[in-house]
């Protein structure tokens, strides 16, 4: 079943509002980083500037491959992005960093 805009940005709007914690430069960082758009990976959370869903790196990392690994095989993303889709993950789940 496909996932409404309005849910979409609203679930997307929880996540970064869970950062409440967090400075606004890491806000700020966080939303430069990931982004939601219904129009890519059927608006799946992404690096922003690409296809790539966070859940693909964040399942690679559960899987055992390390961050050079991982920029081997997407060369067009930074350890940052991949920083990123991590601390996206954990606020998904509820952790604090």
């Amino acid at each position: 079943m496909k996932q409404s805009l309005v849910s979409i940005n609203l679930s997307y709007a929880y996540l970064v509002s869970r950062i409440s914690y967090a400075s606004r430069e890491l806000k700020e960082y966080f939303m430069e980083k990931i982004t939601v758009d219904l129009s890519i990976a059927g608006g799946m959370p992404c690096i922003r500037g690409t296809r790539i869903p966070v859940h693909i790196i964040i399942g690679l990392l559960k899987a055992g491959e390390t961050c050079e690994g991982i920029l081997k095989a997407y060369p067009h993303i930074s350890k940052d992005d991949i920083e990123a889709c991590v601390q996206y993950e954990k606020i998904r789940i509820g952790e604090k960093s």
